[in-house]
């Protein structure tokens, strides 16, 4: 009997997927003495997950978990007995169980490590996520000084371990960070009992920026105290046998969930508190919102257009305070729907601090609508600023879903403007945060024109810092390499630092004599180099020469860049 299974933990039928069949065990006269190991558990996690919009959760959980480890078939007969679960947000309770106990299964692949669990058609999902959880964090790797990629809920990580060994302990340090796509770091510590690889202990930290408004941050602890190790009576093999035949006949699970849907996560959200709760609360809400309460109304008004009438009723009654209409702008901007959309645009009506407060709902709609847009681009043109920059962002969103529609409206904007008239200075601040290519003729006509002021051709070139292609770049490198002014200058270089940069493209700073530049422009000079994505000689030339500005700070800056550069 292998010393190594116990939770190091191991289980395998058939391949990862198929459909098993029904298993037994070898002979009771050939199989050796099966142990039991038992465990007392304490689980602990607190996460908040789409940071902007607020899903705070924290969980705990406490029982027992055994294993029986069979070398063949390679399985984990386990058992858990659940005394404490409890899962909650913002004070507000999610989900509990009450005591209970389960029998479930799990695989081991050649390596050693469980990737599939089999448990009872009846067995809660909250008692089969408590189990994988616990599988997870309670599973020691072999620890492989060589980085290896491994699989994740949110994708590929590549993982590096390291190991140190005492007489009755083992630590693993796992560091991940992602190989592509959703960018994923994490680093889990796990504690081995020497007899059997049996974690005691394990904490995990995990950063995951998944998208836009959608980023995750967790930490996990998870602690398993041995209670007693033993030899299986021959009198339970017909229960082990039967448990394992009747577990083997369900579908296999994956050892690891898939991370939470959208979906779920708005129905936790609605879940969570009732819209007549959280109506009351809109309505005394202060100056400083609570950033749950507005995912929770959202969550409600995504499900039911009748409430966002409600809510906008709400927002329009004199009684309602400006805090609490302005908390309902944003709750509908979160909610994102055309019915939510629709609603807000009405509310532009409203002056002051409420069309405040309305804008900055508009800019949390993630798939803004055309019709969104054409009204702030209605109230832009009456010279109103805020707008303007509203219409911006709306624009670069718009083209997401509807890269026509939205560069039809820039074109509109721009039309007749290629000469780069005084008219075009309202719309500068739209059209860079819009960043599309539609606005790059009027742009790049007031770096043309010998006529245009300093202070109108420092606005194009800011216009122009989020506009997507190799030739805009090409163009603010020879705005930075030949415009004498600071002014245009300076813009160029910000221009530059908020880029995705090569380093050849570059290449003409390399004839600039930049020691001649101030000191705030050799501090944009640095931040451009630190864009570039694989520095090379050109990066290696520019720093070299920053070294010996002659303000010490910028030097130093230079220098240590340079230093990171040569490791």
């Amino acid at each position: 009997m292998s010393r190594a299974l116990g939770l190091g933990l191991a289980v395998a039928l058939s391949a990862c997927g198929s459909e098993p069949a029904p298993v037994s065990l070898v002979s009771d006269d050939a199989a050796p003495a099966l142990r039991s190991l038992d465990y007392d558990f304490v689980t602990y996690s607190a996460g908040l997950a789409n940071s902007t919009q607020a899903l705070a959760l924290t969980s705990v959980a406490l029982g027992r978990i055994g294993f029986v480890s069979i070398d063949e078939p390679p399985l984990l007969v386990s058992s858990i007995a659940i005394e404490h679960m409890q899962l909650r947000s913002d004070g507000h309770t999610l989900s509990s169980l009450e005591p209970d106990t389960w029998t479930f299964l799990a695989r081991r692949t050649d390596e050693g490590a469980v990737d599939a669990l089999w448990f009872p058609a009846d067995m809660p999902s909250e008692s089969q996520s408590l189990v994988r959880f616990l599988v997870a964090q309670l599973q020691v790797t072999t620890a492989d000084v060589e980085p290896a990629e491994e699989q994740a809920p949110l994708g590929p990580l590549l993982a590096r371990y390291y190991t140190l060994s005492h007489f009755v302990l083992r630590a693993v340090l796992r560091v991940r960070c992602s190989v592509s796509g959703v960018h994923v770091r994490d680093a889990t510590l796990f504690l081995a009992d020497q007899l059997g690889s049996i974690v005691v202990g394990s904490g995990q930290l995990v950063l995951a920026e998944v998208g836009e408004r959608d980023d995750i941050a967790s930490v996990s602890v998870a602690v398993a105290r041995r209670r007693s190790v033993a030899v299986l009576p021959a009198s339970a093999l017909p229960q082990l046998r039967a448990e394992i035949e009747a577990l083997s006949l369900t579908p296999p699970l994956p050892l690891l969930e898939l991370p939470i849907s959208e979906a779920d996560k708005i129905a936790m959200r609605r879940d969570a508190e009732s819209w007549a709760s959280i109506r009351a609360r809109l309505l005394v809400v202060g100056d400083v919102v609570d950033p749950q309460l507005v995912s929770r109304a959202a969550a409600h008004l995504m499900n039911d257009e009748a409430l966002v009438f409600e809510l906008r009723q709400l927002a329009h009654d004199p009684a309602t305070s400006k805090s609490a209409a302005g908390a309902m702008s944003i709750a509908l901007g979160e909610c994102g729907t055309q019915a939510c959309q629709d609603a807000l645009v009405v509310m532009l009506a409203r002056e002051g601090q409420v069309r405040v407060d309305v804008l900055a709902g508009i800019t949390r709609v993630l798939a803004p609508s055309a019709s969104v847009a054409d009204r702030l681009i209605e109230l832009g043109e009456d010279g109103d600023d805020m707008t303007r920059a509203a219409l911006g962002i709306v624009l670069a969103r718009l083209f997401v879903v509807d890269p026509v529609a939205a560069t039809t409206r820039v074109e509109g904007i721009v039309s007749g403007l290629d000469r780069c008239p005084t008219q075009l200075d309202p719309w500068f601040g739209t059209l860079g945060n819009a960043g599309l290519p539609a606005a790059k003729p009027a742009l790049l006509a007031c770096l043309d024109g010998d006529d245009v002021p300093d202070a109108r051709r420092a606005s194009a070139v800011s216009a122009m810092r989020r506009i997507p292609g190799a030739d805009v770049t090409k163009t603010l490198v020879r705005v930075v390499v030949e415009e004498p002014g600071f002014a245009v200058r300076g813009a160029g270089l910000r221009a530059l630092a908020s880029r995705d940069l090569g380093d050849g493209e570059l290449a003409p700073l390399v004839a600039v004599q930049t020691s001649d530049w101030g000191v705030s422009e050799q501090g944009l000079l640095l931040d451009v180099i630190e864009r570039v994505a694989e520095p090379g000689e050109v990066v290696a030339v520019l720093l070299e020469r920053g070294r010996q500005f002659e303000n010490d700070e910028i030097a130093a800056r230079a220098t240590q860049l340079a230093a990171m550069l040569s490791e």
